[in-house]
């Protein structure tokens, strides 16, 4: 698996984990259990994107290079 596939993977990971985080506030609970959980879950979707977009960044980055040196 390449880099950028597996930083877009990591991109759809974030982006379930905040949907997880929406519904968990949306069923209504003002439980803090529930609460914490839908925190937990948006931290994670945080660091996920903040890592995979990284990971994109950078990869597309060499991409870039290697493109200019094969020019």
């Amino acid at each position: 698996m390449s880099p950028i596939s597996a930083a877009l993977g990591g991109l759809r990971r974030a982006d379930e984990a905040l949907v997880a985080a929406v519904e968990a506030v949306n069923s209504g609970s003002l439980d803090l259990n529930s609460m914490a959980e839908a925190a937990a879950l948006l931290k994670g979707a945080e660091i996920q994107a903040g890592a995979s977009l990284a990971v994109l960044r950078t990869s597309v980055e060499m991409d870039r290079h290697f493109i200019d040196i094969l020019a």
